[in-house]
C-alpha cells in the first residue's frame, strides 16, 4: 500500500461521513421546518375565513355578490400554495370558496370542535394538509394545501447533499494526493541523502519531521557500522589470543568456581587457589550424620582429559549418600582414571562450636601458612575465611573449610550452595574439549 493510497483511505470516508452527517441534519431540519409552515398556514387560512363567515346568516347568497365575491378571490390570491377552500354546512352541498383541481369531497369530514390541522395521504401524490375552523353553528371552514412543494423542496436537498458530498470526495483526493506528493519527495530525499547521492549541504528540507527521521535513520546506520566494527575487532583478538590454555583455564573457572555448601549440621567452603594442575578437583558427600570432602587431582598427559576426569570423578562423589558409596565411588574412579595425591576428611555431625577443620591439597609451605592464618584469623565463616585466604596470601592448591552451622551469618536451614563464578573474559572454545 503507497502513502498516496493510505491518505485517501484515510480522508475520503472522513470527509464523505461529514457530508453525509450533515447534510441529514440539514435534511431533517428543512423537513420539520416546513412542516410546520405548513400546517400553520393551513390553520390561519381556515381560521380567518371561517371568523369571516361567522356572522353571515347566508353565505351562500351574501359571498355571491360581487363585490364580496371580487374581494374574497383577492384576499385568496395571497395565500400561496391554497389548493382549496370549502364552507361546509350540514345537510347542505359544500359551499365552494376556491376550487380545487382534483376532485374531493369536504363533508366526509367532521365538524371540529376548535381549530385543527389533518393530514391526508393520495395515492401516486405527497397528500394534503387541512385546515379546519369552526365557523358557526353546523358550519365549518377547510382549507387543503398540497404537500407537493415541501417534497420538491427536500428532493433539491436531497440533490445538493449528494452533489456536496461528490465535491467532497473531489477535494480529500486532491489534498490526498498533493500531501502524498510532499511526502514522497521528502522521503525520496532522504533516501538519496542517505545513500550519499546528495550532500548534506545540498538537502533542502521542507518537512521537518522528515529532516528529523533522516537524522535517525543516520544515526541507527552508524550506530549499526559501529558494532560491527567492535564485532570485528573482539572476534580479531579472541583470533589472536585464542589456545588450549586460554580454553582450560575458563573451563576451570566455570566447572571448579568456588562455592559453599550448608547442610543441616555443617557448612563447608572449597576453593581452588592460584595456578593448579588441569585435573584438579574438589568435592563434597553429604552423608547421613555427617559428610566428607575429596581432594585430589587426576593425572593425565592431556590437560583436556584430566579436566573432563576432574569433572567425572567430583560427580561420583557428589552422587555418594553414605560411607560405602563413597568407597565405592573412589574404588570407581581409581580403577577408571589415575587419581593421585588424594585426600579424604570425613566427619560426624555435630561440630564443635567455633572450630573450624582445615583440608588442604597443596605443597607444605602453602599448607603451614594456611594452618597458621586459620588460628590468626578466628570468627569468620568459612566462606569468607577461604575469600580472605585468597586475597591475602594468594597461595597455590586446593583448601576447604568445615564448620559449625553458626560460624556463618547464614540462618536459614536446609542445604544450600553457592558458587562464586567470576567473569575471567572469554568463554572457552568448543573445539578444544573431546568430552
Amino acid at each position: 500500500m503507497t502513502i498516496r493510497s493510505t491518505i485517501m483511505l484515510l480522508a475520503v470516508p472522513l470527509f464523505l461521513a461529514l457530508a453525509l452527517v450533515n447534510g441529514t441534519l440539514l435534511y431533517l431540519q428543512e423537513r420539520t421546518e416546513l412542516e410546520h409552515a405548513l400546517r400553520e398556514q393551513a390553520l390561519a387560512t381556515a381560521v380567518a375565513v371561517a371568523e369571516f363567515t361567522r356572522e353571515m346568516t347566508d353565505p351562500g347568497k351574501t359571498l355571491a355578490q360581487p363585490n364580496r365575491r371580487e374581494a374574497l378571490e383577492a384576499a385568496l390570491a395571497h395565500v400561496e400554495g391554497l389548493g382549496a377552500l370549502y364552507l361546509v354546512e350540514a345537510n347542505r352541498p359544500a359551499l365552494v370558496l376556491k376550487s380545487a383541481g382534483q376532485e374531493w369531497d369536504p363533508t366526509a369530514l367532521a365538524r371540529p370542535s376548535r381549530p385543527s390541522v389533518r393530514t391526508m395521504a393520495q395515492d401516486g401524490a405527497e397528500g394534503w394538509v387541512i385546515g379546519l375552523a369552526p365557523a358557526g353553528e353546523g358550519r365549518f371552514v377547510a382549507a387543503r394545501f398540497s404537500r407537493a412543494p415541501i417534497a420538491e423542496h427536500l428532493r433539491l436537498i436531497r440533490r445538493d447533499v449528494v452533489l456536496i458530498a461528490l465535491g467532497l470526495i473531489a477535494l480529500a483526493s486532491a489534498l490526498a494526493i498533493f500531501v502524498a506528493r510532499r511526502l514522497t519527495r521528502e522521503l525520496d530525499l532522504s533516501r538519496r541523502a542517505l545513500s550519499g547521492h546528495v550532500p548534506d549541504g545540498e538537502v533542502r528540507w521542507r518537512i521537518r519531521e522528515a529532516q528529523d527521521l533522516a537524522g535517525a535513520v543516520r544515526l541507527m546506520d552508524a550506530s549499526g557500522e559501529d558494532a560491527e566494527l567492535r564485532a570485528t575487532l573482539v572476534e580479531a583478538r579472541k583470533a589472536r589470543t585464542r589456545s588450549l590454555a586460554n580454553a582450560l583455564e575458563n573451563a576451570r573457572a566455570v566447572e571448579f568456581a568456588p562455592c559453599a555448601c550448608r547442610t543441616a549440621d555443617a557448612v563447608i567452603a572449597m576453593r581452588a587457589c592460584g595456578a593448579i594442575p588441569a585435573g584438579s578437583f574438589f568435592a563434597f558427600a553429604d552423608m547421613e550424620q555427617g559428610g566428607a570432602v575429596v581432594l585430589g587431582r587426576c593425572e593425565d598427559a592431556d590437560p583436556v582429559d584430566a579436566l573432563a576426569a576432574a569433572c567425572h570423578v567430583r560427580r561420583l562423589i557428589e552422587a555418594s549418600a553414605s560411607q560405602a558409596e563413597l568407597g565405592r565411588a573412589l574404588d570407581l574412579a581409581g580403577q577408571l582414571y589415575a587419581l593421585s595425591d588424594l585426600a579424604v576428611h570425613e566427619w560426624r555431625a555435630p561440630l564443635a562450636k567455633g572450630a573450624l577443620q582445615l583440608v588442604t591439597l597443596a605443597q607444605a609451605d602453602e599448607a603451614e601458612r594456611a594452618r597458621v592464618y586459620l588460628k590468626a584469623a578466628r570468627g569468620i565463616g568459612p566462606d569468607e575465611w577461604l575469600a580472605s585466604l585468597d586475597a591475602l596470601l594468594k597461595p597455590t592448591g586446593i583448601f576447604a573449610v568445615i564448620g559449625p552451622p553458626g560460624s556463618t551469618d547464614c540462618g536459614e536451614s536446609g542445604n544450600e550452595v553457592r558458587f562464586d563464578r567470576k567473569d575471567s573474559g572469554e568463554a572457552a572454545d568448543i573445539e578444544h574439549f573431546t568430552h
